[in-house]
C-alpha cells in the first residue's frame, strides 16, 4: 500500500502512526510472527477463533515502508518512538497545553499523558515520517 502512495504524484509529508519494528527485530524476536487477536480487550494468540467477531493486529515492517517511500522519491525516512515524534515535532503545542491544565486533571491532560508516557502508549507506538 505504501507503494501505491508512495508512486503517486505529490508533494508533503507522510506520516504513519502504529505498531512496528525493523525486519530485524522482527525476525530475531519474533520468529513466529506478531499476529494476535483481541475480543472485548483480551488478547488471544487464536486468530480464528471468531471471525467476524474479533480484531486481528499484527506489528508493521518499517523497513518495507520506507523502502517504498525511498523508490517513490521520499527523503529518507525516520522511526521514532509516539513519544519522541510528539515531543520533538510538538513540544509547543504540548507546554502550552500541560500548563493550561496544570491546576486541574482535565480530560484532554488524560488524553495527551496517555499518547507520550512511555509505559502506555508513548513507547509502544512508532511513527514513520518522511517527506518529499
Amino acid at each position: 500500500m505504501a507503494g501505491v502512495i508512495a508512486a503517486q504524484p505529490w508533494t508533503g509529508l507522510f506520516v504513519a502512526f502504529d505498531y512496528g519494528k525493523a525486519y530485524a527485530e522482527l525476525a530475531a524476536e519474533t520468529p513466529h510472527g506478531t499476529a494476535r487477536a483481541y475480543f472485548k480487550h483480551t488478547q488471544s494468540n487464536d486468530l480464528l477463533a471468531r471471525p467476524g467477531e474479533q480484531d486481528l493486529t499484527g506489528h508493521v515492517c518499517w523497513d518495507w515502508l520506507a523502502a517504498a517511500l525511498a523508490d517513490g522519491g521520499f527523503a529518507k525516512a525516520q522511526v521514532e518512538s509516539q513519544e519522541s515524534f510528539f515531543i520533538h515535532h510538538s513540544g509547543e503545542f504540548l507546554a502550552k497545553t500541560m500548563a493550561a491544565e496544570a491546576g486541574r486533571l482535565s480530560q484532554r491532560k488524560l488524553s495527551l499523558l496517555q499518547l507520550l508516557h512511555p509505559s502506555h502508549l508513548g513507547q509502544k507506538f512508532q511513527v514513520l515520517h518522511a517527506r518529499r
